[in-house]
């Protein structure tokens, strides 16, 4: 696995930075290309902008997202800023999902478990929304169906006191959670 990251500032130069590491994106045995997007904007617009900008640059790219407080770049940390990692795997696919919090959340943990997780699942990571979403029973209700899985994640900030948002490709919720999973047949 290989990352990279920038602090975003507009398409062209997100388009550079894409063209200046065309070698290591356009790499044959890559099998996925995990974009994460950090933010402390809490405008919707921004993030289906930002999401439509990667997906032209990068078509195979698997994206997740948050909102974020703050956030930090090779030690720089910035709380007005967007940060953008691209992290290339070799032997490891990606699936994303967002799930919208309809039911308690140790049910919905249980839904993520068994609608995301196989035994190819290396690691399942995880981003929620902030306010009304009670993070350790949610992963109370993944632990109650897969108890030795790895998971990562946190839960999205809204520095300017707005909404916070999780986010995938296709999709921005304001009351959910976003979930990867890395899938790989080595160990």
């Amino acid at each position: 696995m290989k990352t990279l990251s920038l602090f975003y500032e507009n398409f062209t130069s997100l388009s550079r930075f894409i063209q200046d590491n065309c070698e290591i994106f356009l790499n044959p045995n890559n099998s996925a290309i995990l974009v994460q997007l950090f933010s402390s904007r809490c405008e919707q617009s921004f993030y289906k902008e930002l999401l439509h900008e990667i997906i032209e640059l990068i078509p195979t790219a698997v994206i997740i997202g948050t909102t974020s407080s703050g956030v930090i770049k090779d030690g720089e940390v910035s709380g007005v800023d967007t940060v953008i990692s691209f992290s290339i795997f070799q032997k490891t696919n990606i699936r994303t999902a967002i799930y919208r919090k309809d039911v308690d959340e140790h049910k919905l943990g249980q839904i993520i478990a068994k609608d995301m997780v196989t035994d190819r699942t290396k690691l399942l990571m995880m981003f929620t929304t902030s306010g009304n979403l009670n993070v350790s029973h949610l992963l109370h209700g993944i632990q109650s169906i897969r108890k030795a899985l790895p998971m990562a994640g946190g839960v999205a900030g809204n520095a300017h006191l707005g909404k916070s948002f999780v986010f995938d490709n296709s999709e921005i919720e304001d009351l959910g959670v976003v979930c990867a999973v890395l899938e790989s047949d080595d160990y």
